[in-house]
């Protein structure tokens, strides 16, 4: 199954848009852009997140769906915020610094650091 990664943006005036990729081709536009710099160039250009926005938007939704979804667990507030296309494109962010790993291993690391995230903001005891 091949992997389908979201970036939903605010391109400006009422232009909010949500598109799908596979990573080859996000890995094609930043080629096509001659934006190789995937860590800065590209994703900013892409998504519109640099290292710290892209983090801060990762906590602000999990902290929002804690408050506003009943979960017991990390494991449901990660599969709640999930849903959220908005957190997928955080994880877009993360896949393309990641872009080596396989599509599994990927996700479980992103998993895992959203896990030692909730806990690190104090949302749920380790």
């Amino acid at each position: 199954m091949t992997e389908t990664l979201t970036i939903s943006r605010d391109w400006g005036t009422d232009h909010f848009a949500t598109k799908y990729f596979t990573l080859e081709k996000l890995l094609g536009l930043a080629a096509v852009f001659d934006l190789d710099d995937y860590e800065d160039g590209f994703v900013e250009f892409i998504t519109g997140l640099n290292c710290d926005t892209y983090a801060d938007q990762a906590c602000d939704i999990m902290r929002e769906e804690y408050t506003n979804v009943s979960v017991t667990s990390p494991e449901e507030l990660f599969e709640a915020s999930m849903c959220i296309e908005e957190f997928q494109t955080c994880y877009t962010v993360f896949r393309i610094w990641n872009s080596t790993l396989s599509p599994e291993v990927a996700m479980s690391e992103w998993r895992d650091s959203c896990l030692d995230t909730m806990v690190g903001m104090g949302l749920f005891e380790e």
